[in-house]
């Protein structure tokens, strides 16, 4: 397997292959959003998911949440993230998310309703490459005056995903391009 360090060529060579572009700023998105689109994108495109596109009603809902300061989900379809700065998020993300769980996520054909094997936890990967889910919104607050102490980047999904009995159809298996490691 090949390992990238750079979004740019990542996305361009998985992009190719699958026949999608590239989100670029042109699009009227900030770097921010494109950063968190490609990011999600990569990882969703080598699971046979289609890309999510942005969404500012999720970002506004992902702001509210970011700026109360708590790691606590207050909605389905949600991932949380603490420590990282805003212009680090992109990156963290990806391997905190997708890298760190991918391999926690149970494909056995006994799988539970909601596999994720014994004592670890799937539930930011599946969200991320759920095939089902098609908008994203996120926002990074900075928390590090409040007793949180860091950054929170809370991303919220649409439709939801993680819904019970409904994996199998949602999280595809890898199809073998590249991942992207910070």
């Amino acid at each position: 397997m090949q390992i990238f360090t750079n979004i740019t060529s990542l996305i361009a060579a998985v992009g190719a292959v699958v026949g999608h572009d590239v989100i670029d700023e042109q699009a009227g998105l900030s770097e921010y959003q494109t950063d968190m689109l490609n990011y999600h994108n990569v990882h969703r495109w080598n699971h046979t998911s289609e890309s999510l596109s942005w969404s500012p009603k999720l970002e506004a809902a992902a702001k509210r949440t970011a700026h109360i300061c708590k790691l606590k989900h207050d909605r389905a379809g949600q991932n949380l993230a603490g420590a990282m700065r805003r212009d680090d998020v992109g990156p963290t993300v990806s391997n905190m998310w997708y890298n760190n769980e991918f391999s926690n996520y149970d494909r056995s054909p006994n799988a539970a309703s909601e596999p994720t094997k014994p004592g670890k936890v799937s539930g930011h990967f599946t969200q991320v490459v759920w095939s089902g889910s098609e908008r994203l919104g996120c926002y990074t607050a900075d928390c590090r005056k409040t007793p949180f102490g860091f950054f929170l980047t809370v991303c919220n999904y649409e439709p939801v995903g993680n819904v019970r009995g409904q994996y199998k159809k949602n999280v595809h298996k890898a199809i073998g391009y590249p991942v992207l490691r910070p």
